[in-house]
């Protein structure tokens, strides 16, 4: 069994629990380098992980202010070795699907949603991970809604004088570009036009090329 989920941002599935050697030994995952965090968002990160139980290699990580490529690696690799020890390989791959597959089938003793809160959710796992990315495509924490609008103008997706206020409400009803968006992934999700629009939403600043998962121009 396979449980994919989409998410913002790493790694295939194995077939066997990984040792900790192979867990050591896997290949260093395509994040762009350390990133600096802004006051405001050390401080409401913060408060986020206050409510995670476990979370205290999480608020670790942001205490200096700067999350590494390193900490988010081994994030990771501590993350699928928690996974792994309740019977589940999970990983990223390159375009930002989350796989999980049951190491052994005949394993039921923990449900998949379980091992995702135990593994990612207590943890502050995704928090972080989901900081980072945050702090790649956006260094300098400004409202990406302006951007937002003028890319989606600048593609062509929304008319010259569309307003920040129409972006929120085609957003929040899958109006306007997300109405076209959701017709072109039902057709052809590879359409240019389509990429073009999740960049913009995803992306508005063009920051965020080398991040796993990131939509690709």
């Amino acid at each position: 069994m396979i449980i994919c989920v989409l998410s913002l941002l790493p790694a295939g599935c194995a077939d066997q629990s990984p040792t900790e050697t192979q867990q050591k030994s896997q290949p260093v995952y395509a994040y762009p380098g350390d990133v600096r965090l802004s006051v405001a968002r050390i401080n409401e990160t913060k408060r986020a992980l206050d409510d995670y139980p476990n979370a205290d290699r999480a608020k670790a990580i942001i205490a200096d202010g700067t999350i590494t490529v390193d900490e988010m690696n081994e994030f990771d690799r501590t993350m699928a070795a928690c996974l792994s020890k309740l019977g589940y390989d999970g990983q990223y791959d390159a375009n930002g699907t989350f796989s999980m597959k049951r190491l052994n089938e005949s394993d039921g003793t923990t449900d998949s949603t379980q091992a995702l809160d135990e593994c990612q959710t207590v943890t502050g796992y995704d928090v972080i991970r989901t900081l980072y990315s945050n702090a790649v495509r956006n260094p300098d924490d400004v409202d990406l809604g302006p951007y937002v609008v003028q890319c989606m103008i600048d593609i062509g997706a929304a008319p010259q004088g569309y307003t920040l206020d129409e972006y929120v409400m085609d957003s929040r009803n899958r109006t306007g570009p997300y109405a076209t968006l959701d017709a072109l992934q039902d057709t052809d999700p590879s359409n240019s036009q389509a990429q073009q629009i999740r960049e913009c939403g995803y992306d508005p600043l063009h920051k965020a090329d080398d991040i796993i998962g990131a939509p690709k121009r």
